[in-house]
């Protein structure tokens, strides 16, 4: 959304990422209640990422004076374009989308908690050192060491992410950095997404979503490689 203000709408950068946040915001917590509602999300499994992200994003962001951040892009982002594009070579390559059917690329779902809080730890670090929501970086770690089928964990980081989307947002709001004449009908229609969502994602076929997600981070890491 930051370019489409920016560029489209011609809102300064600041507003621009300002609105951007305030829409995201309403997107997650939207999108992540409507996960929960259908039970799609792991609950245990995104309280213990949300709270290991938040002192990884406080140590990213108080990091950010001394580690070049973008070198840390570069870095991210093209683990993050590796990883979709094998994604999506390995999703193309399995017969009829039964190449584990409801788990990650990684193989075996894991249920391991300190992994699970390392996790969470580098998401949060990764945000906080690019400015991120940390969503890009943790849907690989979730399918990847997790192993978590792609519904799970398109739910679960949803879920995780939400509570920093909307304290990144209150903050932009308290700083006077959103335009609420755009953020509004955005937002209208980022709920009325948000709703949908999460019902189109779970009709589709774990072949399918996984085709979508690599598209998704595909963006995002590209995004990040162009700064």
């Amino acid at each position: 959304m930051v370019p489409v203000f920016y560029f489209v709408l011609g809102l300064p950068i600041g507003l621009a990422v300002g609105t951007s946040k305030a829409v995201v915001a309403v997107i997650t917590v939207w999108g992540g209640l409507n996960y929960l509602a259908r039970g799609d999300a792991s609950i245990r499994r995104a309280a213990i990422l949300l709270v290991s992200m938040l002192p990884g994003s406080v140590a990213g962001a108080a990091l950010v004076a001394y580690i070049n951040a973008r070198l840390i892009e570069l870095l991210v982002g093209s683990f993050i374009v590796a990883y979709a594009l094998n994604l999506a070579r390995k999703t193309l390559a399995s017969r009829g989308g039964k190449e584990g059917a409801e788990k990650g690329a990684g193989g075996a779902e894991r249920r391991r908690p300190l992994l699970e809080v390392f996790v969470g730890l580098a998401a949060g670090l990764v945000a906080g050192l690019t400015g991120t929501g940390g969503g890009a970086i943790l849907m690989p770690l979730l399918m990847g060491p997790l192993g978590m089928g792609v519904h799970e964990a398109a739910a679960t980081s949803i879920v995780a992410i939400s509570a920093g989307s909307v304290a990144s947002g209150v903050v932009h709001v308290a700083t006077g950095q959103v335009v609420y004449e755009v953020a509004v009908p955005w937002g209208l229609g980022a709920l009325a997404g948000a709703t949908l969502g999460p019902r189109i994602a779970a009709r589709m076929r774990p072949r399918s979503l996984r085709l979508v997600i690599s598209l998704v981070l595909l963006l995002a890491g590209a995004r990040m490689l162009l700064g």
